[in-house]
């Protein structure tokens, strides 16, 4: 239950992060790319993350930290790429 909690609780933090950095950046192909490299850093963490949990084998009935470090990563990669996303305009 606690692991849900910190895991909303970042994924709001971070799309309210990326929203003000996103609507401070210019509308350039460079600004976008400073606004979503963050969340192409947690991808690649995230994968690395899922190697490791895939390579321990099948997991217990409880989650592993691997497991819940790969949720948290996942909950800020989502949080911000939903505030990027929402604060660009698609006109």
């Amino acid at each position: 239950m606690y692991l849900l909690t910190a895991c909303l609780i970042v994924l709001a933090l971070t799309a309210l992060v990326a929203s003000r950095r996103a609507r401070r950046l210019p509308r350039t192909p460079q600004g976008r790319f400073a606004a979503i490299w963050p969340a192409v850093c947690a991808g690649i963490c995230a994968l690395g993350l899922l190697a490791i949990w895939r390579a321990q084998g099948v997991p217990d009935v409880e989650p592993s930290v691997t497991t819940c470090l790969l949720m948290l990563v996942v909950a800020f990669n989502a949080g911000w790429f939903i505030g990027v996303m929402g604060e660009w305009s698609w006109h």
